[in-house]
């Protein structure tokens, strides 16, 4: 929900939740409430900034633990001319693990991302095609054990992702995507490299 509270800034409320069941471990419901603001930093320079928290309740095992968590994320967006808009985005939040209860996960993400528009153009002015280049990283620090004096495990994300899409008209798109993601861990055995690539369309209504 959005509310322009000034001319150049908007005050926003967003809510989330769920279920997450998982085979053989346990499940969790959650909610999440944040209040935040976007502003008109300049001509071509948005900002965003949010912060909040979250109520989960995580039964395993045939027991149930209730814990609250802060979020806190950001983000700015930059047009550099009709057809080029860049962004840059980080987040934190703090989550708990369904199978053990107990274990607490802190993520920290942040990432850019980079889209240019070219080619014939539509009746609303937007062009038809678009190509775009995203890169994330993340981070996750937790516990496996709470026994004292065992060390955090650590995991570095890194995600790159190239884009074309192509718009058919002003609401509906296909797009093309290319994902590597290449993910370090202090757990023995876990490394690994990713490619991916997707295939698929948007329809906005």
């Amino acid at each position: 929900i959005f509310y322009k509270a000034f001319a150049k800034v908007d005050l926003y409320l967003e809510a989330n939740g769920g279920h997450v069941s998982v085979l053989r471990a346990g499940s969790e419901d959650f909610a999440q409430g944040k209040v935040g603001f976007r502003g008109q930093l300049t001509p071509k320079l948005v900002g965003k900034f949010d912060v909040g928290g979250e109520h989960r309740t995580i039964t395993a095992n045939g027991q149930s633990t209730d814990q609250g968590n802060p979020i806190f994320g950001g983000s700015l967006t930059q047009t550099f001319t009709d057809d080029l808009v860049g962004s840059v985005r980080a987040n934190r939040e703090v989550s708990t693990s369904i199978s053990s209860v107990g274990q607490t996960i802190t993520t920290s993400t942040a990432g850019f991302n980079l889209q240019y528009q070219f080619g014939p153009t539509l009746n609303a002015g937007k062009r038809r095609l678009a190509l775009g280049l995203d890169y994330s990283y993340a981070n996750s620090d937790f516990r496996i054990s709470t026994t004292a004096g065992t060390p955090a495990q650590n995991i570095d994300i890194h995600t790159v992702a190239p884009s074309l899409e192509y718009r058919i008209q002003e609401y509906w798109k296909v797009y093309l995507v290319y994902r590597y993601q290449d993910l370090d861990s202090n757990l023995l055995g876990s490394d690994y490299q990713n490619s991916r690539v997707s295939l698929g369309t948007s329809v906005l209504f």
